[in-house]
């Protein structure tokens, strides 16, 4: 899930806790899209506290072995199908906004129901393919696989099959919410997901062995979307006797397709890893699988976060034509983007092995696991800082109607980490593999960039250079501090509560050195963590 942030047109902010709000015309204020970020960050945090416990869970079931070499190479199918609701949810907005201004709450209803039927048509015909030839998938993503874990991946892709459509009505389900400045339900949902696949490896992975992780997905995103879907048929928020071929959808189908090969190409860096992590043997792919997860939560809970809550407030600016508000409010963001996420990259390569040892270490999950997947973290956590940034810039691009410059860039990241993983992989293993990952998001970020300022009017680089400098020389003191107290025997390494004490002790250096060299970014952060902690409070 993604969307995007800021906006100020002035408008109140919808309280949280209210029925359905009632769609508005105009772009969300400053104050709306801080408090939407404050609760979807609020309940991603709960979510990924479960998804903490889900991954601990496996971890300790299942190590990094062929079981969940067969699941990742297994999952990584409907995942990719879900780009395709994925890009109808990302078009939908917009569109919905402007037939709710031009044609009313009919037409705008209307909408929403051809959306989801088409979601689900699709999907049908995704799963359908699936379920038809499972082995010959298994064997075109991961060739390399051994047989035994080749017969597991396509028996498991098989069951998963049914995540397509799950996967897919959840987004445009979101989609629908969001577009009436509603974020409660789907917040929310996401917790209902991670219980349902906690429950099933708690109960069942003695007897089904990984096959009670997948089961656990299939019935999470069934049950979210069934809490998701009862609200809108019982307000009658969705409409399906109007035309279901009309303009509108054909727009929406137009708009749509280029997102769609951007979100598929996204998702095909991971069918990359898993290709390249079969040939390197047997536990590479789950420790990639380990590591990437880890890194990727800070993406999911901030970032991604980030770009779901402003992109109707950017989109509505740029509908505006009001460019200057949008670009003072674009370059304020990637600032602030830059001060939190450059020292959390760095707080991942320093800390790594605390953190797999931490989170992971125990039953299956023995030392040459922690070594493996505390190498492919190192070289993942590099590319936190582009990682972050490039679903802003991707939904900045959205809001100008341009869907070309990211399927352009996305197709050259694609091609950049394939062909870096021909390079690296051979020579480094599963560390060449993380690697090419980061690496890759540098041309796909600055090509976006190069077309973001050309529509922007200018994106001022070096003040964004400063920026980053700043930041990196902030965190650079802070982790020299830390790794003084450990060399000194203050904080030792090896216990896992020194281990966390220096891990806040960084934090807190960071913030008490970044007050001092960058006080007005700080100052500006602090003040939208404290509107979006109210957001989330009211939520």
């Amino acid at each position: 899930m993604r969307k995007t942030l800021d906006g100020m047109t002035g408008m109140q902010t919808p309280q949280a806790d209210a029925p359905l709000p009632p769609p508005v015309e105009k772009a969300f204020s400053r104050q709306t899209w801080m408090s939407a970020a404050g609760l979807l960050v609020a309940t991603t945090l709960l979510s990924k506290v479960l998804g903490f416990l889900r991954d601990v869970l496996v971890a300790q079931y299942f190590g990094t072995g062929e079981q969940v070499d067969a699941f990742m190479v297994a999952v990584a199918l409907p995942v990719m199908v879900g780009g395709v609701g994925l890009a109808l949810s990302t078009a939908f907005i917009p569109i919905y906004r402007r037939v709710l201004v031009e044609k009313g709450s009919f037409d705008a209803r209307s909408l929403s129901g051809a959306a989801a039927a088409l979601t689900l048509a699709l999907s049908g015909i995704a799963m359908a393919v699936i379920i038809a030839v499972p082995a010959q998938l298994i064997g075109l993503v991961a060739p390399a696989l051994p047989s035994t874990t080749a017969a597991l991946a396509a028996q498991l892709v098989r069951w998963l099959s049914l995540l397509t459509v799950g996967v897919n009505l959840f987004y445009i389900l979101v989609a629908i919410y969001n577009a009436m400045e509603h974020f409660k339900v789907p917040a929310f949902s996401d917790l209902l997901s991670n219980v349902c696949v906690v429950g099933a490896l708690f109960l069942l992975s003695g007897t089904l062995g990984i096959g009670a992780l997948a089961l656990g997905l299939i019935g999470g995103y069934l049950v979210v979307v069934g809490v998701m879907i009862l609200p809108i048929l019982r307000r009658r928020l969705v409409s399906f006797g109007a035309s279901f071929w009309s303009a509108e959808l054909r727009q929406l189908i137009v708009l749509a397709g280029p997102i769609c090969f951007i979100e598929v190409l996204s998702q095909a860096t991971t069918v990359i890893e898993n290709h390249n992590g079969a040939v390197v043997g047997p536990g590479a792919i789950s420790a990639l699988g380990f590591a990437k997860r880890l890194m990727l939560v800070v993406i999911t809970l901030l970032a991604n976060n980030i770009a779901r809550a402003v992109f109707p407030a950017l989109s509505g600016l740029t509908l505006e034509r009001d460019l200057t508000e949008a670009r003072e409010f674009f370059v304020r963001l990637i600032h602030h983007c830059l001060v939190v996420f450059v020292p959390i990259s760095v707080f991942f390569m320093y800390f790594r092995e605390d953190l797999i040892r931490l989170i992971y270490m125990r039953g299956a999950f023995d030392e040459i696991s922690v070594a493996n997947t505390s190498a492919a973290l190192l070289y993942y956590s590099m590319g936190i800082v582009p990682l972050a940034i490039v679903p802003i810039f991707t939904r900045a691009c959205y809001a100008f109607s341009d869907s070309r410059t990211p399927l352009l860039a996305a197709l050259l990241g694609v091609v950049v980490m394939a062909t870096l993983n021909v390079l690296l992989a051979p020579m480094f293993g599963l560390v060449g593999i993380a690697c090419a990952a980061s690496l890759a998001q540098l041309p796909w970020l600055a090509l976006m960039g190069v077309v973001l300022a050309r529509r922007f009017g200018g994106i001022e680089f070096m003040g964004l250079f400063r920026t980053s400098v700043l930041a990196v020389t902030c965190s650079a003191v802070a982790m020299s501090a830390v790794a003084g107290l450990r060399a000194s025997g203050v904080l030792r390494a090896e216990d896992m509560a020194p281990a966390i004490l220096a891990m806040g002790f960084y934090v807190g250096a960071y913030v008490c050195v970044g007050w001092v060299l960058m006080q007005r970014d700080m100052r500006v952060l602090w003040g939208m963590v404290r509107c979006a902690s109210g957001g989330a409070r009211n939520g």
